[in-house]
Formats: C-alpha cells, sequence, structure tokens
C-alpha cells in the first residue's frame, strides 16, 4: 500500500468512525433524551449548538468522502464501469451513495435547521420572557425535521459502513 492511499483510510476511516458515531448517537440517544426532558434540557441543546459539534460533524462528513471519493477512484481504476458493476464495485457503490446521501442531507437540510434552531433559542432566551406561541410552534417544526432527518441519515450511515466492512469479500 502506498503512502497516500494509507492517509486516504486513516482519514476516510478516523473521520468516518467520528460521523456515523456522531449521527446514532444524536438519534439513538441524545435527542429522544432532550425531547423526553423538555424543557429542562433546553440550556444542553443550547450549548450543544452553540460550540463547535456541528462543525466538527460536518467537517468530519466532508472528510470521510473526500477520501472515500479518492479512494473510490483509485479502487475502481478511475471509475471504470467493468469494475464498477462487478459484485464488489457494486457493494462499495452502494455504500458511497448512502454516505454521500447523509452528507447531501446533513449539509442541505440538518446544518441550516441546527443554526436556525440555535438562533431561535437564543432570542427566547434574550427575551428573558417565555416564548410565543409561534416560537414554540417553530422550535417544534425544526425538531421535527431534525428528528426525521437525523434518523434517516442515521440509517443511511449504517448502511454505507457495513458495505465498506463487506465490499472485498462479496
Amino acid at each position: 500500500m502506498d503512502g497516500i492511499m494509507l492517509v486516504l483510510r486513516l482519514i476516510h476511516i478516523v473521520a468516518g468512525v467520528f460521523w456515523v458515531g456522531a449521527a446514532i448517537m444524536v438519534a439513538g440517544y441524545i435527542e429522544p433524551t432532550v425531547r423526553a426532558t423538555a424543557p429542562n434540557s433546553q440550556k444542553f441543546m443550547q450549548r450543544l449548538l452553540a460550540g463547535n459539534f456541528p462543525a466538527t460533524v460536518a467537517t468530519a462528513a466532508l472528510l470521510t468522502i473526500l477520501a472515500g471519493l479518492l479512494l473510490y477512484w483509485r479502487d475502481s481504476g478511475g471509475f471504470q464501469i467493468n469494475w464498477i458493476t462487478t459484485s464488489q464495485g457494486l457493494i462499495l457503490t452502494l455504500g458511497a451513495l448512502a454516505a454521500i446521501g447523509a452528507g447531501t442531507e446533513g449539509f442541505a437540510v440538518i446544518n441550516p435547521t441546527t443554526r436556525r434552531l440555535g438562533a431561535l433559542g437564543a432570542e427566547i432566551t434574550a427575551s428573558g420572557a417565555p416564548p410565543t406561541a409561534g416560537q414554540m410552534a417553530e422550535v417544534s417544526s425544526l425538531q421535527d425535521r431534525l428528528r426525521r432527518t437525523g434518523r434517516r441519515d442515521a440509517v443511511l450511515l449504517v448502511v454505507a459502513v457495513a458495505a465498506m466492512a463487506i465490499w472485498r469479500y462479496v
């Protein structure tokens, strides 16, 4: 294995482990716990969203996808259709598409939704008053969008991990 492949695999695996772990942790544990303990969990979520967690997850997703695409290009001989249509190529393609789909949803839906939710939480806190009915409706809508998208992304990422784990052995 050459040095470039080693570095790409290391980036792909380490960043991917963080990304998938974060997605499963948020969708499977943090979000249900926050929902079950609301409104007491508001400060926790505001801090989580205001910190660097969303940017760190987004960076890990981007690194995983970019390194994965470069690895895919090398393994497929430059995107050769003859390789892509083999059983190994199809499994790896399925995993790549699942990860790219999750990453796309993360950047297009999750990131802007978490930013809006964080801004809305800060707005509510700064007002010093209880949230208005309109603010509560928007918070509920944003949380529902995050819940649905986060769960879907966690499933897509599990599919990607499964494909990456088995592609060389099919």
